[in-house]
């Protein structure tokens, strides 16, 4: 038996396309716990457009719990974006091909002759410079 919290999960989830002024319709459109929204509504309007004279349904979850009435008008209505359109070029997030200008990796590498030890970095700090491996050789120094 479906438990109450999958009925306020699925009233959450469907809120969108359930009219709360709406009252219960006499025909019922069972729905499942786990359906996304994008396909109930998906599921709704086919049914609607199938059914021309038909305007709302009563989504029941499981056997007993009913979840809301869906109208014809909220079900085909433009479900809308997540934010506006952004302009052409408004701060999408996009980025020009090839590798970045503005980074360069610096090496550091140990001064002690035959000591291989070295590091890679995306920053200088002169607060933290790395250190060889090897305590008594010291800090690393860059490498150009």
């Amino acid at each position: 038996m479906t438990q109450p919290d999958e009925v306020v999960r699925a009233r959450t989830w469907h809120h969108r396309l359930i009219d709360p002024e709406a009252a219960e319709g006499a025909e019922y459109f069972q729905i499942t716990g786990d359906e996304r929204a994008d396909e109930l509504r998906s599921r709704l309007a086919e049914m609607f457009r199938a059914r021309p004279a038909l305007d709302q349904v009563t989504l029941r979850l499981g056997s007993a719990h009913i979840i809301g009435v869906a109208t014809r008008s909220r079900v085909l209505a433009d479900p809308g974006t997540a934010a506006e359109p952004l302009p052409l070029g408004g701060a999408d997030h996009a980025s020009l091909p090839g590798l970045s200008q503005q980074y360069l990796v610096i090496r550091f590498a140990c001064t002690t002759p035959g000591c291989g030890s070295a590091d890679l970095r995306s920053f200088y700090d002169a607060r933290d410079i790395p250190r060889c491996g090897i305590a008594a050789h010291g800090e690393l120094a860059v490498q150009r």
